[in-house]
C-alpha cells in the first residue's frame, strides 16, 4: 500500500513538472526587434550589364514595424529619366535579420528594384543588388551590385585651389548641413572666401543662398562681394568620411562669366 501511494505521489510530481508546475517557471521569446534606419544615406551601384557606376543618395526612414521609404536622386546622366529634381520614391520593407527590399513607383514606363542586407545599427548596406524593369532611357534588364553607407551630417571648412582665367584662385569654404526636406535633400549653408581672384574680378568672399546634400553629392550656390553675379559650387565626397571633395566651382557673371574651375577640396 506504501509503494502505490508513493506511486502517485511521484506521478503528481512528474505531471506537475510536464506542465510547468513549481511556480512561474515558464517563460517567453520576444520577437527580434526591427532594425531602424533613419537619415542621408549614400549607395554605389555598379551594373553588370553595361560599363556604368551610379551614385544614389538621399533619405531612408524605416518604422518599428519594418516599413521603409526612401526619396534617393543622382547626378548620373544615365539616368536622366528618372526624375532628379523631385527624386525617386521607393517603399519597401527592412526585416528584424536587415533584409532590404525596395521598389519604386513606375517612372516613365521603368522600375527601380532594390534588394540588400542592412547592418544591426542601420547604418550600412551590403550585398545588394539593383535591377530596373520596362522600357525607357536605361537598358532594358539593367542590374548590377549595390552597397551603401549612412552619411553623417557635414559640418566643416574644406579648403582648395582652382585655376580660372589664367590665375590659381585659392579658396576656403564653409559647409553646415541642415535638416532633411520633403523631396529627400538635405538644405546646407555654406560661405567661402577667396584670395587672388582680381582675374575674375576681385572677389573676396561669397555668402549661400542655399544648397543641398544628398548621400554624399552636395551643391550651394552662392552670392560674391564683388566681380560676379553668382558662384556655385558641386561635387561628390569621396567617402563617408566626407574629408575630401571632388568638385568644381562654376562663376556666372564678370570677367569669368561661366567659366569652370575643377578644384579638390579638403577638410581641415
Amino acid at each position: 500500500m506504501r509503494n502505490a501511494a508513493s506511486f502517485f505521489v511521484l506521478l503528481g510530481v512528474l505531471f506537475l513538472l510536464a506542465c510547468g508546475g513549481g511556480g512561474g517557471n515558464m517563460t517567453t521569446t520576444n520577437p527580434p526587434p526591427f532594425i531602424i534606419m533613419s537619415g542621408n544615406f549614400s549607395m554605389t551601384a555598379t551594373s553588370q550589364t553595361v560599363s556604368n557606376t551610379i551614385f544614389i543618395g538621399g533619405a531612408i526612414q524605416s518604422d518599428s514595424s519594418g516599413h521603409v521609404t526612401a526619396t534617393m536622386h543622382t547626378n548620373d546622366i544615365n539616368f536622366s529619366c528618372f526624375d532628379n529634381i523631385s527624386g525617386i520614391t521607393l517603399t519597401g520593407s527592412l526585416s528584424p535579420q536587415g533584409q532590404l527590399s525596395l521598389t519604386s513607383s513606375s517612372i516613365n514606363g521603368q522600375t527601380l528594384t532594390i534588394s540588400a542586407m542592412v547592418s544591426s545599427d542601420g547604418k550600412t548596406i551590403s550585398n545588394g543588388t539593383y535591377s530596373v524593369s520596362g522600357n525607357g532611357c536605361l537598358p532594358t534588364g539593367d542590374h548590377g551590385t549595390l552597397t551603401g553607407a549612412a552619411v553623417q551630417l557635414v559640418a566643416g571648412t574644406f579648403n582648395g585651389s582652382f585655376s580660372m582665367n589664367g590665375s590659381t584662385i585659392n579658396t576656403s569654404l564653409a559647409i553646415k548641413q541642415g535638416p532633411a526636406v520633403p523631396d529627400g535633400s538635405f538644405s546646407i549653408t555654406a560661405s567661402a572666401t577667396f584670395t587672388n581672384s582680381a582675374a575674375c574680378g576681385g572677389f573676396t568672399s561669397a555668402g549661400s543662398e542655399g544648397g543641398s546634400q544628398t548621400g554624399l553629392f552636395v551643391s550651394t550656390q552662392m552670392v560674391p562681394n564683388t566681380g560676379a553675379t553668382i558662384i556655385t559650387f558641386s561635387g561628390l565626397f569621396t567617402d563617408a568620411t566626407e574629408h575630401m571633395i571632388n568638385g568644381s566651382f562654376v562663376v556666372h557673371g564678370g570677367l569669368c562669366d561661366q567659366m569652370k574651375g575643377p578644384v579638390v577640396m579638403t577638410s581641415q
